[in-house]
């Protein structure tokens, strides 16, 4: 609510001064040469009609494009992990590492460090 009233009120002192000033200018009575802003407006208003007809022509030729091609572009999927098989032994040579417990056991846990 109150940036609501702090914005009317900058609305309105910004409305009355730019009123006291074109009446400032109406008073004065001088006559100012127009013609080049003019000659500006109608240069931006082509250019800005040359970017619309472009935009149009993107449209039309973006909806031209058949839906197959449109999917066509997707990227390739990556590809699947095998499942996990309880089952399967991994043989990891322990050389000469540092181990508890005895060598030739039949269950060895691996615990993998890295001291750098």
């Amino acid at each position: 609510m109150l940036h609501s009233k702090m914005f009317l009120v900058l609305f309105s002192s910004y409305f009355l001064f730019l009123c006291s000033s074109c009446m400032e200018i109406s008073k004065s009575g001088e006559e100012t040469d127009l013609s080049p802003i003019l000659e500006k407006q109608d240069l931006f208003e082509k250019k800005l009609n040359q970017i619309v007809k472009k935009l149009d022509d993107l449209q039309t030729a973006i909806k031209k494009i058949p839906a197959s091609q449109a999917n066509n572009n997707k990227p390739p999927q990556k590809n699947q992990r095998k499942p996990s098989d309880p089952n399967y032994v991994h043989n990891i040579p322990q050389g000469d590492s540092y181990f508890f417990g005895d060598p030739n056991a039949k269950v060895v846990i691996t615990e993998f460090y890295d001291f750098q």
